[in-house]
């Protein structure tokens, strides 16, 4: 199932009106190329010469990342009414006591940044041991629904060591499996990285079970 919607996103493309088609992934493999100052057909002509490549797409982002720029001092929390006044003062001294633990601002500049790049963002929350922890998603990482990108399948990718995953244990219940996994393929360095897929969305049940005619 999750093979499937991953070739769909990679191979289809949406209609967004008639004659309008939109390939998210194919717009986000653009920009990633005119980011880092690349063409799609290679950075040399057809007689082995370099193309001049005049990046005009990161200077535009650096121009919409100061004008939407948003800081911290910037999220307050205001009360409606004076009897509510000491909460909506005690909430504000716990969010920036928040933001400076969890280095928010530095997420706030990231998010500022992607939007600019690709038109939009997605962000997750996390619980990391007992503390919420806020992480910007990267498009390039990601396999999503174009049509209903927050209501759909959301895969993100993540590119992890032996190591790394080993500390997962407290929290991931395949452990084991996974690094087997890793040592059939032959790899002998605990460098190397092994590609993760985290998966959030709702499955029929039967993708759980061994025999799907009988299962709901």
């Amino acid at each position: 199932e999750i093979k499937q919607i991953a070739d769909d996103y990679t191979g289809s493309s949406i209609e967004i009106t008639t004659g309008l088609v939109f390939s998210q992934s194919e717009r986000i493999r653009i920009t990633e190329f005119y980011s880092n100052s690349q063409f799609l057909n290679g950075n040399k002509d057809n007689q082995g010469r370099e193309k001049p490549f005049f990046n005009i797409v990161n200077t535009m982002v650096d121009t919409a990342v100061v004008a939407t720029d948003i800081d911290t001092k910037n999220i307050r929390v205001e009360a409606e009414t004076e009897q509510d006044y000491d909460k909506s003062f005690l909430f504000n001294h716990e969010i920036q006591n928040w933001m400076k633990e969890s280095n928010f601002a530095q997420t706030l500049n990231d998010m500022g940044e992607t939007r600019a790049r690709y038109g939009g963002m997605l962000i997750k929350k996390c619980d990391e041991k007992g503390e919420m922890k806020v992480e910007l998603v990267e498009w390039k990482n990601s396999i999503t629904d174009p049509n209903d990108i927050v209501g759909g399948v959301i895969i993100e990718k993540h590119y992890m060591s032996p190591v790394e995953i080993r500390k997962k244990s407290d929290v991931w219940s395949n452990v084991d499996e996974a690094i087997k996994l890793y040592n059939k393929k032959g790899y002998t360095r605990m460098d190397t990285r092994m590609e993760i897929w985290e998966v959030h969305g709702e499955f029929p049940e039967d993708c759980l079970e061994e025999n799907p005619e009988t299962s709901d």
